[in-house]
């Protein structure tokens, strides 16, 4: 734009100088026509006048400020086309950026969608882990439970001629049972009736909940060992004396008693154990004899033998996590 109106005003300025320097030669030649007044004068005028016209066109091209004007006309065209071909590269490189952002947002889209599908992946994955240890829980579970030992009390039988009582600790599961140990109690209650208001022996007494009878309760308990193993299929033999030599509690009146059926005759009492897969596991039992059938008949377990058993939990040598 600066060149422009510097174009401008330099064409101005040659103007003014063309006119000042036609005037004095126009001036000149019409005082020349007005005083020659012959023809062949004037013919030699006019050949003067086209003289000095060329002359006049030569010198106007040759002149300095004509030529500056070219030049700056020259370089206004140039300048014009630098411009020209600046806004092209401008613009070929603005598309050029133009079709690179959208490639990267295409790109970035693309990554988008493969982060939204790894995550989907990952989910998957998560939930699988889930499943699988779900799945080995599950499993181990059904290990535990199909490989376990399962201990318990069974065929207890009375020797009327001996007065012993005998029952069995018995391994039904598929491993070997360890840490046994057996806690249990004969319980005998006679109607009073049947005391004719006297104490049978020592260490009988009547109940809070059963004022009418008088019952003994003698506990017992076998321990084991740590290194003592019940096979799956074994079993274990355990003994309660009723004769006066081994139960000093119970005499002839009182044996005599049970074997007519007038007493309540009971063994209750637990059995713990491990079995390399838990530690503290408890079985209960409870027997009634009935005499006239001479057989033992189990008993309903409204709770534990101990009052507050511990809970079950791993053994040392398994882990289940």
């Amino acid at each position: 734009m600066l060149l422009l109106l510097l174009l401008c005003f330099w064409f101005g300025q040659g103007q003014q100088s063309r006119a000042k320097s036609e005037t004095p030669a126009n001036t000149q030649q019409q005082s020349a026509q007005n005083e020659a007044s012959p023809i062949p004068q004037q013919n030699a005028g006019q050949s003067g006048n086209q003289a000095q016209q060329s002359q006049s066109n030569s010198a106007h091209w040759s002149d300095p400020i004509v030529l500056l004007q070219l030049l700056l006309f020259f370089a206004v065209a140039v300048q014009a086309g630098i411009y020209g071909w600046q806004l092209w590269v401008m613009r070929r490189t603005l598309r050029e950026i133009t079709r690179q952002a959208d490639a990267l947002d295409n790109q970035v889209s693309a990554a988008q969608g493969q982060l939204t599908a790894m995550q989907g992946q990952l989910s998957a994955i998560e939930r699988q882990e889930s499943v699988m240890k779900n799945q080995a829980r599950t499993m181990d579970a059904a290990l535990v439970l199909g490989t376990r030992a399962y201990v318990g009390a069974h065929k207890p039988r009375l020797e009327r001629e001996t007065r012993r009582i005998f029952f069995y600790i018995g391994n039904v599961g598929k491993v070997p049972a360890k840490d046994i140990m057996v806690v249990y109690e004969l319980r005998v209650a006679i109607p009073r009736q049947f005391v004719k208001d006297r104490q049978p022996r020592k260490f009988w007494g009547t109940m809070a909940q059963d004022p009418e009878h008088w019952t003994l309760r003698v506990p017992f308990m076998n321990s084991f060992g740590e290194r003592t193993k019940l096979f799956p299929g074994l079993q274990i033999e355990l003994m309660i004396g009723l004769g006066a030599g081994e139960q000093p509690y119970i005499g002839d009146a009182e044996y005599t008693l049970i074997m007519q059926g007038h007493a309540e005759t009971e063994i209750r009492g637990e059995i713990k154990y491990s079995d390399g897969f838990h530690s503290g596991k408890i079985s209960d039992f409870a027997f009634r004899y009935f005499a006239l059938d001479d057989i033992w008949i189990p008993q309903t377990i409204d709770k534990s033998f101990e009052v507050q058993p511990d809970p079950e939990k791993p053994d040392r040598d398994y882990n289940p996590s």
